[in-house]
């Protein structure tokens, strides 16, 4: 049995059967249009001993990303397109090369 949650394009959530295991568990949901450094300092305010929150944090694919650990190992990561290295990703993007469509283009 598998259960398929899509709250928008992109933002998925499998839920598969199985015995619990600590750390198991990485989702990441996009934050677009978010703070992320407020949406951080805020969750380092409320988060229970044990938790880790780290970030913003730039990637190499032009996103910033806020990753929290719960005490129990499991990880959330949000993620932010960098709006203002939107040139710079797109002909990032040009140079992948496969069998995929591009929508809109």
């Amino acid at each position: 049995m598998l259960v398929h949650l899509r709250r928008t394009r992109y933002q998925d959530i499998l839920l598969v059967p199985g015995e619990p295991e600590r750390g198991s568990t990485t989702v990441s949901f996009q934050a677009a249009g978010e703070d992320l450094a407020a949406r951080a300092d805020t969750l380092r305010a409320a988060a229970p001993e044990g938790a880790r929150i780290e970030g913003p944090t730039d990637t190499a694919w032009f996103t910033s990303d806020v990753t929290v650990d719960d005490p129990d190992g499991n990880r959330v990561i949000l993620t932010a397109r960098r709006d203002a290295e939107g040139e710079q990703a797109e002909s990032w993007a040009r140079t992948f090369e496969g069998d995929f469509v591009v929508e809109g283009k």
